[in-house]
């Protein structure tokens, strides 16, 4: 899957979301009530596992199973590097929506726009349509 693909996908997917995905406390790869994260809409049912829960996709070794599961649900044999630069800076995204940094806007939908649009710009995409 190319990185404008994986951009798109989790654009949409973001910006049609009221809230972060939490479990209790922390943001989530699934909340269990059918929400998912950034990273959780590219993960297929047959591929999920609770284990992979509060590690992030770029926590070196320890994310080595979030990259398996997401690589798997696509198709992959692995991600490229690229890829889970891309994914992992909208996994910062979808966290930081309810933290400091996203409690400077008065609404949650400018923030997530604004952090779409920095992540547009670093990784080259194009604007989604």
């Amino acid at each position: 899957m190319k990185l404008q693909d994986i951009f798109n996908k989790a654009s949409a997917h973001l910006s049609a979301m009221d809230g972060p995905c939490m479990d209790g406390s922390s943001c989530a790869y699934r909340d269990g009530k059918g929400g998912m994260c950034a990273v959780g809409v590219f993960i297929t049912d047959e591929h999920y596992t609770s284990a992979i829960e509060n590690v992030g996709i770029a926590d070196g070794s320890k994310g080595s199973l979030v990259r398996q599961v997401v690589a798997r649900s696509m198709g992959l044999d692995a991600l490229t590097n690229e890829q889970v630069r891309l994914f992992s800076a909208l996994q910062d995204a979808h966290d930081e929506w309810d933290s400091e940094a996203g409690a400077e806007y008065e609404d949650h939908s400018e923030f997530m726009e604004s952090s779409l649009e920095n992540i547009r710009n670093r990784f080259d995409l194009e604007c989604l349509s």
